[in-house]
């Protein structure tokens, strides 16, 4: 005999009251049916047993090609702040260095154009705390009478990298200073 629920042959013991039997998975049939779990697999034992249900959850392969995108993902970011910070270190270096030249032009300006001489000029030097920072930086100024504008002298300061893994251009800053007319008032 058979149980009715399952097809499954009924065991010796099992006793048949009106056509329906009292055995385990007949009792079971008569239960509220339960929704099937992962450990419930179909009858046929001569194949693997198969969920009913897919599991959930990801496969090796979606799990490889989620962590490739994520670590693509993370190398451009490092290499994107790799740049950004040695940009802005560039950056920092030319503006200390346009900061420096400007300065010498206006202890220049601040100056008689008597004063603005070559002796001068050599005796510039970067602030201190330009020069701790860039010690590869080196500033030069110039004082050259212009030829062809009598009493009018071409000051030039310019900041240069001697370092050449730093790729910066130099800053050039000039100015041109004119003596004033012995009547002039200032």
């Amino acid at each position: 005999m058979t149980a009715p629920c399952c097809g499954e042959i009924l065991p010796a013991g099992c006793v048949s009251v009106g056509g329906r039997g009292s055995c385990r998975a007949w009792a079971s049939a008569r239960q509220e049916p339960r929704p099937p779990t992962r450990r419930h697999y179909p009858q046929n034992f001569d194949r693997a047993p198969v969920p009913l249900h897919p599991r959930r959850g990801f496969s090796l392969t979606e799990a490889v090609v989620a962590l490739a995108v994520l670590a693509t993902a993370a190398a451009l970011v490092a290499e994107f702040a790799t740049w950004s910070l040695a940009e802005r270190g560039r950056t920092e270096a030319r503006l200390e260095a346009l900061s420096a030249a400007t300065n010498v032009l206006e202890e220049a300006r601040a100056r008689s154009w008597d004063d603005l001489t070559a002796d001068w000029a050599k005796a510039r030097t970067l602030p201190e705390s330009v020069a701790t920072r860039w010690p590869d930086c080196k500033l030069t100024v110039s004082v050259i009478p212009e030829p062809d504008r009598p009493r009018v002298k071409r000051v030039t300061a310019e900041v240069t990298w001697t370092d050449p893994k730093r790729a910066l251009p130099a800053v050039s800053l000039t100015a041109l200073f004119a003596a004033r007319a012995p009547e002039a008032k200032p």
